[in-house]
């Protein structure tokens, strides 16, 4: 290996003063991983069961009114609790998010919750709220990502490596992924591997 070339300089992150940025790229890269495995429990077995025709609203981890909406009105019975009229004034509050024209997407709601296929469960048992609590776990785990991408970003700035790897996953893979063979040594591409799915800045 030494005699044809293939090696790679060790950096120890403690030394060159990378440590706390590469352990915060770490726990970004934990959160988002839960925070998938979430997803696909909900969309793949809670709402299937309860409330099949609502799974477009989890589309979005950052569209956090999908999730708040979700919450307030689990199951079809959640909903059919209220008339329409209040049930839009009772839903618009709780729900998150800078949604616009709620009062047509709230009556969409309504409607599919009026004629669903889901299982006929009651407001309240044991199967929602076990929904809830992952829903709840859900939006955690997206809040707590959010919180580290505002640090990070208020951390390195306009440093020009992240700036870039932020705006690469638009056009390329970034080739400084966290499964990339190369080893990690600088504070910049610890960075970039795990927050590439960070909002490009405009």
């Amino acid at each position: 290996m030494l005699k044809t070339g293939h090696t790679q300089r060790f950096v120890d992150p403690a030394v060159v003063g990378t440590l706390d940025l590469q352990e915060v790229a770490s726990t970004y890269h934990q959160l988002s991983l839960r925070k998938v495995r979430l997803n696909h429990t909900l969309v793949t077995h809670h709402l299937p069961l309860l409330f099949p025709e609502e799974a477009g609203y989890l589309h979005s981890s950052r569209a956090t009114w999908g999730t708040s909406l979700l919450h307030f009105a689990p199951s079809p019975a959640a909903g059919r609790r209220y008339s329409q009229a209040e049930f839009i004034v009772a839903a618009g509050a709780p729900v998150r998010g800078r949604k616009t024209d709620r009062v047509r997407w709230l009556a969409d709601f309504y409607a599919a919750a009026s004629n669903s296929i889901g299982v006929p469960v009651a407001e309240d048992p044991e199967a929602v709220r076990m929904f809830r609590l992952l829903l709840e776990e859900y939006q955690r785990a997206c809040d707590r990502r959010a919180e580290l991408e505002a640090s990070v970003t208020a951390r390195l700035g306009d440093h020009a490596d992240l700036c870039g790897c932020r705006r690469c996953r638009v056009s390329a893979p970034c080739s400084r992924s966290p499964f990339s063979p190369k080893r990690v040594t600088s504070a910049a591409s610890a960075m970039c591997g795990n927050f590439s799915s960070m909002p490009a800045s405009t």
